[in-house]
């Protein structure tokens, strides 16, 4: 890790901490699959606080795939997301769906969060 990517790490989690907003996270885990209805069921664990700024996707990225017009991304100061981990925005729920870190040098700057209601 060199200087410039931890200059580059604390800018970034600054401008999402001011920029942000902080939300919380619940720890999802899949229970068992309901064959009958042909879908899982989620079981709601620990919670945990971070600072993301909201994005709705753009419509070149829902053409021709299973993006929802009512998906979000975050883009979120570095943590430990799991995949199927929820948060409430504006009433609704939404489920990490996904997520990418933003990763220059093998330093973690951010994470780009999916989030699906």
């Amino acid at each position: 890790m060199s200087a410039f990517y931890d200059d580059l790490k604390a800018t970034a989690i600054d401008m999402i901490q001011e920029f942000g907003i902080e939300y919380t996270f619940t720890n999802s885990d899949s229970g068992e699959y309901d064959t009958q209805c042909g879908t899982r069921e989620f079981i709601d664990g620990d919670t945990y606080k971070a600072f993301a700024v909201a994005f709705p996707i753009d419509i070149s990225s829902r053409t021709d795939s299973l993006v929802d017009q009512a998906d979000i991304t975050l883009t979120a100061v570095p943590g430990n997301y799991q995949k199927n981990d929820t948060t409430v925005i504006k009433g609704d729920t939404y489920r990490i769906m996904a997520l990418q870190p933003i990763e220059p040098g093998d330093t973690q700057c951010a994470v780009t969060v999916f989030l699906q209601r």
